[in-house]
């Protein structure tokens, strides 16, 4: 399973962003987890930091837990932070079952 994490905040909050993400206090990840892809990016909505997890089926459901935590840890100390957590299967996989589906 690939669990896509998308982080966006204001560039003004930098700072608090710094300070939240090195806090010894933010809940961890996992261990053993693939981190296969981050970007960073910047638009009108702000700057957004985008992670895409691999995860074994038996461990999404932790993993998914984890993530949720260190969003709500982040948006409770950063004004304006948001955070999506999204899980999902594999591109490939999912278009073979779509393919599946079509006349």
């Amino acid at each position: 399973m690939h669990i896509y994490v998308n982080n966006t905040f204001a560039l003004h909050v930098l700072k608090s962003v710094l300070a939240a993400f090195t806090a010894p206090n933010l809940p961890k990840i996992p261990t053993g987890i693939k981190d296969p892809a981050a970007v960073v990016y910047g638009d009108e909505a702000g700057i957004h930091v985008a992670y895409i997890y691999e995860v074994e089926d038996a461990r999404a459901g932790e993993v998914m837990k984890a993530l949720v935590d260190r969003a709500t840890f982040m948006g409770a100390r950063i004004e304006g932070y948001t955070s999506k957590v999204v899980g999902g299967r594999p591109l490939m996989e999912a278009v073979g079952s779509a393919q599946k589906l079509l006349p």
